[in-house]
C-alpha cells in the first residue's frame, strides 16, 4: 500500500467515521457478494455511539481500509467481532491486524463471525488457525401458490403482534424458546422497542400463535414467526422475504407449531408479492432443518463463528 497504515481504537464513532464505515461495507459487499456485518451490528452502526462497543479502524491516509466492531460487554462471555476489509487492506493483512488489536484491547482472542463460506473473513479464519464454534445454515426456497392459503391448527389462533399489548408475553416466550442462544434469548424490552422502530418492520408479518378455548378466547402464547422483507437491489434482485425469527414454547414442542407458523409466515409473504424466502438456522438444530427441508427449503451457504486456536 502507498501509505503507512494508521490504527485507531475507541468506544465511540464520529459521523465521519460512520460514513467511512458505510462506504467500506459497500466496497466489501461488492467484492465478496456478501454483507460484512450481520443485521445486529449493522443496526448498531446506525447509532452515533453503538452501545459503547469497541471499534478498531485502520486507515490508509484518509481512507478507511479495515474496521472491526467488537461486542465485549457481556460478563463472562467471550468478545465477538465482525470485520470489514477492502481489497487494498487484504494485501496488507489488515484483517489480522484488526483481530490482534482487538485481542490486546479485550485481553483475550475474540470470536469472529464470517458471513458466507467464501468470504474474505472465512478465508482469514481458515488460514489463521481458527476453529469453528457455531454454524448457521442459510436456506432458501421460492414461493408458489401452494403457500397462498393457510389454516391454523385446531386450538390455535394466529394473529399479528400488537404494540403495547404483546411485548411482555413475547419477551418471556422468546427467552424460553432461545435459552441456549443468548444473542436472541436475552433481548430486553428496550431491544424489542428498538427493533419495532426499524423501517423494515411490518407488524402484519409478526405472527403470534395463542392457544384458544372452545369460545375462541386467547390463552397462553405458544409460538411466533417474525417475517422480514429485504428491499429490491435492482431489477435483477427483487425483494426477498426472510423467516427472521421463529420460536416455539419448549412445552409445546411436538405439536407441529413450527411447521404451522412457518407456513403462516410464507402465506403472508406471498400475499405481499414476495417470491423468494431465506432463513438462517443453527446447523446443529436437526429437527428445525428437517422441518424446513420438508417445506421446500434447501441450504445455499453457511455463516460460521470462529475462535482462535489459542483461545
Amino acid at each position: 500500500m502507498a501509505h503507512e497504515l494508521h490504527l485507531e481504537v475507541g468506544r465511540s464513532l464520529t459521523p465521519s467515521d460512520l460514513h467511512a464505515i458505510a462506504l467500506l461495507a459497500e466496497r466489501v459487499a461488492e467484492i465478496d457478494g456478501e454483507r460484512p456485518f450481520s443485521d445486529r451490528f449493522a443496526r448498531e452502526l446506525m447509532d452515533p455511539n453503538p452501545n459503547g462497543f469497541l471499534h478498531v479502524c485502520v486507515w490508509d491516509a484518509d481512507e478507511l481500509v479495515g474496521y472491526a466492531i467488537v461486542d465485549d460487554a457481556a460478563k463472562g462471555a467471550a468478545a465477538t467481532a465482525e470485520i470489514a476489509v477492502d481489497e487494498r487492506g487484504r494485501d496488507a493483512r489488515v484483517g489480522a491486524l484488526l483481530l490482534d488489536q482487538a485481542a490486546r484491547e479485550t485481553g483475550e482472542p475474540v470470536l469472529l463471525w464470517a458471513h458466507g463460506s467464501d468470504s474474505a473473513t472465512a478465508r482469514l479464519a481458515a488460514g489463521g488457525g481458527f476453529t469453528k464454534v457455531r454454524g448457521l445454515w442459510r436456506m432458501k426456497r421460492t414461493l408458489g401458490k401452494d403457500v397462498a392459503a393457510f389454516t391454523a391448527p385446531d386450538g390455535i389462533k394466529i394473529r399479528p403482534f400488537e404494540r403495547h399489548r404483546d411485548e411482555a408475553d413475547w419477551l418471556e416466550l422468546n427467552a424460553r424458546a432461545f435459552v441456549d442462544l443468548p444473542d436472541q434469548g436475552q433481548l430486553t424490552r428496550a431491544d424489542l422497542d428498538d427493533l419495532l422502530e426499524q423501517d423494515w418492520v411490518d407488524l402484519d408479518g409478526f405472527l403470534l400463535a395463542h392457544e384458544v378455548d372452545g369460545s375462541g378466547r386467547e390463552g397462553r402464547l405458544v409460538g411466533f414467526h417474525w417475517t422480514k422483507t429485504h428491499p429490491a437491489q435492482g431489477p435483477r434482485q427483487p425483494r426477498i422475504g426472510e423467516v427472521y425469527v421463529l420460536g416455539v414454547d419448549p412445552d409445546a414442542h411436538g405439536r407441529g407449531l413450527g411447521k404451522a407458523l412457518t407456513l403462516a409466515g410464507l402465506a403472508h409473504l406471498w400475499q405481499q408479492g414476495i417470491r423468494e424466502v431465506i432463513l438462517y438456522v443453527e446447523d446443529t438444530n436437526q429437527a428445525a432443518i428437517a422441518t424446513y427441508e420438508r417445506l421446500g427449503f434447501t441450504r445455499y451457504d453457511t455463516d460460521v463463528l470462529y475462535r482462535a486456536s489459542s483461545a
